[in-house]
């Protein structure tokens, strides 16, 4: 299952790095951060599932960080959507 994972985080993490590099937005830049948080956790519960920092086990910590970006990325998202609906409100 971890090796699924593996492989759909690696595409998505492409995927994003792509838009990122085509569009040059900090949404898919967060986008491609999410992802590589995701394709280094699963990594870890591979190769070292026991790999405690500081009490946490890293790939919880990279899950949580994850977590946070991707709402960073939905937050950025909105105010990009909000600001073209007052663009386009503000020309006609």
């Amino acid at each position: 299952m971890n090796r699924l994972l593996l492989i759909l985080f690696g595409i998505h993490f492409c995927a994003a790095l792509v838009l990122y590099v085509r569009r040059r937005q900090r949404v898919y830049a967060a986008l491609t951060v999410v992802f590589l948080c995701l394709v280094a956790s699963t990594l870890i519960k591979l190769g070292a599932p026991q790999w405690v920092v500081c009490g946490i086990e890293m790939s919880t910590a990279l899950r949580i960080a994850a977590l946070a970006l991707s709402c960073l990325t939905l937050i950025l998202r909105l105010a990009s959507a909000m600001k073209t609906k007052r663009d386009t409100a503000s020309a006609d």
